[in-house]
């Protein structure tokens, strides 16, 4: 009775939207979770509640008609139904269909593997040289984004450019050397390592958002769009 007069007082407070609790063994590897000063009571089976201002931005178990994970606000009888099945980018292609790619659009595809192998390896490398725990979370997010990007190189029969090659390794000459830049200047200092990551996700946003739009084929077009979304919050992450 206790937890439901918590969950109930928490609802009042516009604090988390209906059926959602937070849980954090499932936030996103691209989203932060509130610091232990911003955890409110604990709930049933270790849960806890945000006390902090507005709505927690990550995901919560919903307890509507169907239950499930998902990022944001459950409602109604799909609560706990969010963005996308559980937040894992290969799960959005769980019910998109294909379409048709031009050649130009097959090696977009093809050369956006290697710039999300590029943000992984640069983003670990910032990782253990600065001590910030950003660069990790967000290298997380962007092994995620290459596995989706792998998946539509799969369903479209287009050759996997980073097939093989090791951490810090490309095909591309121009991506490798995009990536010994950005490590050199990152290594410079804390501040510089934060500036390469604003720099890069910034130039990635227009990227996707501009390959999102010339796309026909809906898988494409949802996993492009996902990518943008999600490098627009390591921006925000990189720019706190």
């Amino acid at each position: 009775m206790r937890s439901r007069r918590i969950i109930a007082a928490a609802l009042a407070a516009g604090v988390v939207g209906a059926g959602v609790v937070v849980t954090p063994a499932v936030l996103a590897a691209d989203e932060d979770p509130a610091p232990p000063s911003d955890r409110g009571p604990m709930l049933d089976r270790g849960q806890w509640r945000h006390d902090g201002p507005g709505q927690m931005n990550g995901r919560g178990r919903g307890m509507g008609h169907r239950q499930g994970y998902g990022m944001g606000r459950g409602a109604g009888p799909d609560a706990g139904q969010g963005r996308y099945a559980d937040g894992q980018c290969p799960r959005l292609l769980a019910d998109a269909s294909t379409g048709t790619l031009t050649e130009a659009q097959e090696q977009m595809l093809a050369a956006q593997a290697e710039h999300e192998k590029m943000a992984h390896d640069l983003y670990a490398e910032l990782a253990d040289s600065t001590g910030d725990h950003r660069f990790r979370r967000i290298a997380d997010a962007e092994g995620k984004h290459l596995q989706a990007i792998r998946t539509l190189l799969d369903r479209y029969g287009i050759d996997d450019p980073t097939d093989g090659y090791a951490a810090g390794e490309f095909a591309s000459e121009t991506v490798a050397k995009k990536y010994a830049a950005y490590l050199a200047e990152g290594s410079e200092s804390p501040e510089a390592a934060l500036g390469v990551g604003r720099t890069h996700e910034a130039e990635d946003v227009a990227a996707l958002r501009k390959a999102a739009d010339d796309v026909d084929a809906p898988d494409v077009k949802r996993v492009l769009e996902h990518l943008a979304h999600s490098s627009e919050m390591h921006l925000s992450a990189f720019s706190r």
